[in-house]
C-alpha cells in the first residue's frame, strides 16, 4: 500500500488511499494525480490536488522506517558548521560590502539575461562561469517547491568574501510583490543551511503571508501568518532591547550588544545572527527545524524549534526536502566550493 507520510518525532501520521475513497474520490481522481505530476516533483514524491504540494510516498510496512532513518542521519550533517577552505578561489576575496557580480531574470524556470558588473580580478572567473551559475540555479530549483518560489524574479550573485553575508532577499521593486535571492557563492561550504534561511525569507514574503497579514492588521480578522505568529509568541517578551542591534554602527558594537543581551537572555537563540530580529531569528529557527532532529529540550530556542513541528503542513514540508535533498546529494547537485 502506498501512503502519504508525515513525519511527527518518533511517530508516524499517514493517510492511506482508503482515507481518500472514504471522501468519494474516483478512480478517475486517482489517475489524474498519478499523471498530473509537477514538473519539480522528485522519484519517491507524489503531486497532491489538495494542497499543490509534492508529497514524499512510501511503503508503510516496508520502505518507510529505513527510509527515514537514513535522512534523518544523512540530513544532520547539513547543519554542522564548515571549516572555511582556502583552496576556494573566492575565499581570498575580502570586501566591507557585497558586491554584485551577475544579476539574471528568471523566465519559465530559466536564468535569463544576464546582467554583468564591473568586478574585482578575484571575482572574475566565476563572474564568467554560465555553468556554474546554473549549477546554483538548478539546485535552488529541484530543492524549494515551485509554490514557494512564485514571486521570486531574480537571483544576483554577490560576495563580500568568506564569512560576511552569505546571502538575503531583496526586493528589486516596491509594490509588485516580488523578490531578489542574492546568493555568495564565496560561502558555499554551508550552501545547504544558507539557502533553507533564505527559503524562510521567501515564505515570509510569499503573497499568501502577507494576505494573512493585511487580513490581520487592516482587516481585523483572526488570522496571522507565520513570521507574525513567532514574532508574538517570542519577541513580545523582549520589548526594545533587541532593536538596538538594528541601531549598532558597525560589526564590534553589533557583537557587544548581542553578548550583553545573549546574558540576559540565555539559551534564547539558536545563532548570534538570530538575535538581529525576528525575521532573521524566524530564519535561523527554521532551518535548524529543517536540518536538526526535534529538540526535547525546555530551552527557548529548542522552544522556537517546537514552533514549527505544531504546523502539519510545516512538518510535510520538512519531509519533502530532507528527501529532496538527499537526493540531491546523491546525485552529486549540491553546489561545492567554487576553485
Amino acid at each position: 500500500m502506498k501512503i502519504a507520510l508525515f513525519f511527527l518525532g518518533a511517530s508516524f501520521f499517514v493517510f492511506s488511499e482508503p482515507s481518500f475513497a472514504s471522501e468519494n474520490f474516483t478512480c478517475g481522481y486517482y489517475r489524474e494525480i498519478l499523471k498530473e505530476k509537477e514538473p519539480s516533483c522528485f522519484f519517491g514524491e507524489i503531486f497532491w490536488h489538495r494542497d499543490g504540494q509534492c508529497h514524499f510516498f512510501c511503503d508503510e510496512k516496508t520502505s518507510c522506517p529505513s527510509l527515514l532513518s537514513i535522512i534523518e542521519k544523512d540530513i544532520v550533517s547539513f547543519g554542522e558548521p564548515k571549516t572555511v577552505s582556502s583552496s576556494s578561489v573566492l575565499g581570498r576575496f575580502v570586501s566591507e560590502n557585497s558586491l554584485p557580480i551577475v544579476t539574471y531574470s528568471l523566465q519559465e524556470g530559466e536564468l535569463a539575461h544576464p546582467v554583468f558588473y564591473n568586478v574585482p580580478p578575484e571575482l572574475l572567473r566565476f563572474q564568467k562561469d554560465t555553468v556554474e551559475h546554473e549549477k546554483y540555479w538548478n539546485f535552488i530549483e529541484k530543492l524549494i517547491p515551485k509554490s514557494f518560489r512564485a514571486h521570486l524574479v531574480e537571483i544576483r550573485f554577490v560576495s563580500d568574501g568568506t564569512g560576511g553575508k552569505t546571502g538575503f532577499v531583496s526586493i528589486p521593486m516596491e509594490g509588485t510583490g516580488n523578490v531578489r535571492l542574492e546568493i555568495d557563492p564565496a560561502d558555499a561550504d554551508d550552501i545547504v543551511y544558507n539557502i533553507l534561511h533564505e527559503f524562510a525569507h521567501l515564505i515570509a514574503t510569499s503573497p499568501e503571508e502577507q494576505a494573512q497579514e493585511a487580513l490581520f492588521e487592516q482587516c481585523g480578522e483572526n488570522t496571522t501568518s507565520f513570521l507574525q505568529a513567532f514574532t508574538n509568541q517570542f519577541w513580545d517578551r523582549y520589548g526594545n532591547d533587541f532593536y538596538e542591534l538594528s541601531e549598532a554602527e558597525d560589526s564590534d558594537e553589533y557583537s557587544r550588544i548581542a553578548l550583553r543581551l545573549g546574558k540576559k537572555y540565555p539559551n534564547a537563540f539558536l545563532t548570534e545572527y538570530a538575535t538581529k530580529s525576528p525575521v532573521e531569528d524566524f530564519s535561523e529557527t527554521f532551518a535548524y527545524f529543517l536540518l536538526s532532529p526535534r529538540p526535547e529540550g525546555d530551552d527557548l530556542s529548542d522552544k522556537k524549534i517546537q514552533f514549527f513541528w505544531k504546523y502539519p503542513e510545516m512538518v510535510r514540508l520538512r519531509v519533502s526536502l530532507q528527501w529532496r535533498l538527499l537526493l540531491l546529494k546523491k546525485r552529486g547537485e549540491v553546489p561545492s566550493v567554487y576553485r
